[in-house]
C-alpha cells in the first residue's frame, strides 16, 4: 500500500513542473505581443507626425498625374465649389450638318469644374479642323486641363492634365492653342503651354498675359497667333484674316492686326466722356467691337441709363469717322450701320423704338427705318448678313423663332417684331451665312437651311455657343448652376 502511493507520488511530482512550465510560457508570449503592438502603434504615429504631408496640389497630381490621356472613356473634372451640392447637368455637344439640317453626332459630356461653359476652340491638324476643344482652368480635385472632341466624329479625343495650378487667357493659331497660368511652385511664378490638334505639349515662348493691358499674341509668339476673345474678327474665307482690338495702355485705342504677318495698325481713340465711359452696353446684346472689312463698330455704355454711344471707325485704318448716341443697340450690317434708339411713344406702347439702317460713312442718310416692337432684354433681333442680305430672328407663332431676311426696303414689314434676346449682329449663340441660319434658344436651337426649309431640335440645356466649321455648325448647351 505504502509503496503503491509512493509510486503515484513519484509520477505526480515528475509531471508537475513539465505542466507548470508551460502554463507560465502562455502569458509570456502575451505580454511580447502587446508590447510589439504598442511599439507598432507608437512608430506608426511618430512616422505620421515627421512624414511629408500632400498639399491640395500635390494631392491633385497624385490622384491624376500631369500628361495626356487619349480617347478616354470619359472626361474627368473636379467636383464644383460651393457651399451645397446640386445634380450635374451634362454639357451637350452637336453637330449640324448644313446641307440638310439633321444631326451628325451629340456628345454629353460633364461641365468644367470652375465655369458651366467656358470657351471653345477650334484647332486644325494637316487634314483641317481637327478638334473642339475647352479648357478646365482650376486646379480642384485634379489639375487643370484642356479636353477635345473628335469634330468628325463626335468621340471624346484627348484630356491633357496641365502641371499648373491655374490656366487662363488663350492665344491660338489654326493649329495650336496656346495658354498660361501659375506654377505648382507654390512662389506664383506663371508658366505657359501650347497644345496641338492631337493632344500633344508643343513649343511656346514665355507668355506674358497683363490683365490691366490689352495683349498681342503676335509680339511674343509671332505671326500668326490670335486672341480668342473681346476682339472682332474679320472672316476671309472663313479664316481670320485681321482683328481688331482696343490697344494703347488704358486700352482706349482701336487697333487692326493682321493675322498672317502681325503687322499692327494704330488707330484712332475711342471716343468715351460725357457719361460713356464703357465698352459694352447691356442694351445691345451683339459684340461690344465689330468689324468687316470695311466698317468697325464700338458700342459704349453709360452707366447713367439704357442708351449706348455707337462710334464708327474706318475698316482699314481705324480712323474714327462718326459718333451717334442715345441709342439703344448697334451692329455692322455689310457696308452700313444697324442701330435702333427710342421713339416718342408711351413706354407701354407695342413699338417703343424705331430700327434704322444707316450707310456707313453718313450716318444722316438712312436707307431704311421700321417701328420695332419692344424686346426686354435688349437686342434688335439683328443676326448678322447672308451675302448682301441682313438676316433677323422674329417671333413667330409656329416656333420658337422664325428667320426674317431682309434684301432691300421692299422685304422690311410695318413693324418688326424682333425675337426675344437675339439681335445687335454678331453674337455667341447664332450663326448665318448663304447655307444655314441657325439660333439657339433656351431649350434648343432652329435651323433654316438655303431651301427655307425650318427645322427645330431641342435640348436639355440653354445653347450659350455656335460656331460653323467647314459643312457642319458646331452647338454647345450648358447651364450654369448655382448651388446653396
Amino acid at each position: 500500500m505504502t509503496e503503491s502511493a509512493g509510486s503515484e507520488s513519484e509520477v505526480t511530482e515528475s509531471e508537475v513542473p513539465r505542466s507548470a512550465t508551460s502554463a507560465n510560457a502562455t502569458p509570456a508570449y502575451i505580454m511580447l505581443g502587446v508590447i510589439a503592438v504598442a511599439a507598432l502603434g507608437i512608430f506608426g504615429a511618430w512616422w505620421l507626425s515627421v512624414r511629408p504631408r500632400l498639399t491640395p496640389v500635390e494631392h491633385a497630381f497624385e490622384n491624376q498625374p500631369a500628361g495626356p490621356v487619349f480617347e478616354p472613356a470619359e472626361f474627368l473634372v473636379g467636383p464644383r465649389p460651393g457651399l451645397g451640392e446640386c445634380p450635374e447637368q451634362p454639357t451637350q455637344v452637336f453637330a449640324v450638318n448644313v446641307t440638310d439640317g439633321s444631326i451628325a453626332w451629340q456628345q454629353a459630356m460633364p461641365g468644367p469644374s470652375s465655369e458651366f461653359f467656358g470657351e471653345w476652340y477650334v484647332l486644325e491638324d494637316d487634314d483641317g479642323p481637327a478638334v473642339v476643344a475647352q479648357i478646365d482652368r482650376v486646379v480642384n480635385e485634379i489639375p487643370p486641363s484642356i479636353r477635345a472632341i473628335d469634330i468628325a466624329t463626335g468621340d471624346l479625343a484627348w484630356q491633357h492634365f496641365l502641371e499648373m495650378t491655374e490656366v487662363y487667357r488663350a492665344a491660338q493659331s489654326d493649329i495650336e492653342l496656346v495658354v498660361a497660368g501659375n506654377s505648382t511652385n507654390g512662389l506664383g511664378d506663371e508658366v505657359s503651354r501650347a497644345l496641338d490638334a492631337g493632344g500633344q505639349l508643343v513649343d511656346a515662348p514665355p507668355v506674358q498675359f497683363d490683365r490691366d493691358q490689352p495683349f498681342d499674341p503676335s509680339v511674343q509668339l509671332g505671326a500668326g497667333y490670335r486672341l480668342t476673345s473681346n476682339v472682332a474678327d474679320v472672316i476671309v474665307d472663313r479664316r481670320v484674316a485681321r482683328q481688331v482690338y482696343l490697344g494703347g495702355n488704358d486700352g482706349a485705342r482701336v487697333d487692326i492686326r493682321t493675322v498672317a504677318d502681325g503687322a499692327t495698325v494704330e488707330g484712332d481713340r475711342v471716343p468715351f466722356g460725357g457719361g460713356f465711359n464703357i465698352v459694352g452696353s447691356s442694351s445691345s446684346l451683339g459684340e461690344p467691337v465689330q468689324a468687316n472689312g470695311e466698317l468697325i463698330l464700338t458700342v459704349i455704355g453709360s452707366p447713367d441709363g439704357p442708351n449706348t454711344r455707337l462710334a464708327v471707325f474706318d475698316g482699314s485704318d481705324a480712323t474714327f469717322m462718326w459718333s451717334i448716341e442715345d441709342t439703344r443697340a448697334g451692329a455692322v450690317a455689310g457696308d452700313d450701320i444697324l442701330y435702333d434708339e427710342r421713339n416718342d411713344e408711351p413706354v407701354d406702347a407695342v413699338s417703343t423704338r424705331n430700327l434704322h439702317l444707316a450707310t456707313g460713312d453718313n450716318p444722316d442718310v438712312v436707307k431704311w427705318s421700321v417701328a420695332l416692337s419692344v424686346n426686354e432684354e435688349g437686342g434688335n433681333g439683328f443676326l448678322g448678313m447672308a451675302g448682301d442680305d441682313l438676316v433677323f430672328a422674329v417671333t413667330s407663332e409656329r416656333s420658337d423663332i422664325e428667320f426674317l431676311v431682309v434684301g432691300d426696303e421692299s422685304d422690311v414689314p410695318d413693324r418688326l417684331e424682333a425675337a426675344e434676346g437675339y439681335g445687335s449682329g454678331p453674337g455667341p449663340r447664332h450663326h448665318v451665312d448663304e447655307e444655314i441660319f441657325l439660333a439657339g434658344s433656351e431649350d434648343g436651337f432652329q435651323v433654316q437651311l438655303a431651301n427655307g426649309e425650318l427645322i427645330g431640335h431641342e435640348t436639355e440645356q440653354p445653347v450659350n455657343w455656335v460656331r460653323r466649321v467647314d459643312d457642319r455648325v458646331l452647338v454647345v448647351a450648358a447651364e450654369q448652376q448655382f448651388c446653396g
